[in-house]
């Protein structure tokens, strides 16, 4: 399993690059009725498959795309926020729930933020979505290795991470 910034498409290939257009604009198209990422699409869904992509890129979102072989399993969207990434969405696809996926996604993407010089903490929703929060439990009672040091935030779903 591969997880791949969709705002790096461009780099992997024309197939490679419209699928994850595609899978990322069907999310765009579908979001949860009623949270915050619905309002924000709004206008995007307005607009082109690409023109989506780089509107949301401009706004600070991103996300890591996960392939098995050449499909795409699952997904972690997040907007940066000053030298905050915020995870608003989780998904795997039913067939690979079951699969471990979950923690090496989570392994996969505090890595990414701790390579980043420009991020310190990481929130995985707010505390309100059940998938966020058995990753975020997983974490912090150690079935989840963390790539670094972490402590747990004040409020639901914070990590703060120790880069050595």
């Amino acid at each position: 399993m591969q997880g791949i910034l969709f705002s790096d498409a461009h780099l992997c290939g024309d197939v490679c690059a419209g699928m994850m257009c595609a899978y990322v604009s069907e999310w765009i198209r579908k979001p949860d009725p009623g949270s915050e990422f619905a309002a924000q699409a709004a206008l995007l869904r307005t607009l082109t498959d690409e023109q989506a992509m780089q509107a949301l890129v401009k706004r600070n979102y991103d996300g890591l795309l996960f392939f098995h072989e050449e499909n795409i399993i699952a997904h972690m969207f997040y907007q940066q926020h000053d030298d905050e990434l915020h995870v608003f969405s989780v998904f795997i696809q039913p067939p690979y729930r079951r699969a471990c996926v979950s923690g090496q996604m989570m392994t996969d993407f505090l890595t990414y933020a701790k390579n980043r010089a420009d991020v310190s903490k990481v929130r995985f929703g707010k505390g309100e979505n059940r998938a966020m929060n058995r990753l975020y439990d997983r974490l912090f009672n150690g079935s989840i290795p963390p790539p670094c040091s972490i402590a747990s935030g004040e409020e639901p779903g914070w990590v703060l991470l120790f880069k050595e």
